[in-house]
C-alpha cells in the first residue's frame, strides 16, 4: 500500500528565505487522489493530478508561495516572514475505493540576525585597576536572542555580571 517515505521539511529557515518542502512517497500500484499541505492544521497548497488546473492554492498568513504552488512531491515558497514558523504537514490519499490517507508532521523555526553589529556604550577610554567597568551591550531585534560574551583585555569574564 501508500507508504510516505521522507518529509523534507528543514527545521530552521530564515526570514526572505525561498526553502523547498518535498514529500517522499511510494505508491505501491495505487492511484493518486492528492496531496495536500497544511501549516498549523490549515491547507494551503493541493495537488490534485485528476483536476485542472492540478495545482490549487489557499490564503494563509506566512505562506508566500511561487506559481504553481505545488506539484505531486514539492511546494516551493517565494519568501520566509515570521508568520512562516509553525508545524507543517504532508497528507497524501489515494483513489477508491479505499482512500488510504498517510501524512508526516514537521516544525519548523524561523530565525532572523540582527541586521547590524551589537553596540557597547558607556565605556571609558581608561581605568584604574580595581576600578568598576559600568558598560552596556544592546543588539539589534534577533531570534533566537543572541548570548553576549563579555572578554577585558582579550580575556573572557567569567564573574556574574549585573
Amino acid at each position: 500500500g501508500l507508504k510516505l517515505k521522507e518529509l523534507q521539511v528543514p527545521s530552521y529557515v530564515s526570514i526572505n528565505d525561498e526553502p523547498t518542502f518535498s514529500c517522499l512517497f511510494d505508491l505501491n500500484g495505487g492511484r493518486l487522489q492528492s496531496v495536500k499541505w497544511y501549516k498549523d492544521e490549515h491547507e494551503f497548497c493541493r495537488y490534485t493530478p485528476a483536476n485542472h488546473p492540478t495545482s490549487l492554492t489557499f490564503p494563509l498568513p506566512g505562506i508566500a508561495l511561487k506559481r504553481p504552488g505545488c506539484d505531486m512531491h514539492s511546494v516551493w515558497f517565494s519568501d520566509v516572514s515570521w508568520a512562516t514558523g509553525g508545524s507543517y504537514k504532508c497528507e497524501v490519499s489515494l483513489e477508491g475505493p479505499t482512500f488510504f490517507t498517510v501524512s508526516s508532521s514537521r516544525n519548523i523555526t524561523v530565525l532572523t540576525y540582527p541586521l547590524k553589529d551589537p553596540v557597547i556604550t558607556g565605556v571609558q577610554p581608561r581605568y584604574k585597576e580595581g576600578e568598576h567597568v559600568y558598560a552596556n551591550c544592546s543588539s539589534l531585534p534577533s531570534y533566537p536572542p543572541p548570548v553576549i560574551t563579555w572578554f577585558i583585555n582579550d580575556v573572557e569574564v567569567r564573574s556574574p555580571l549585573h
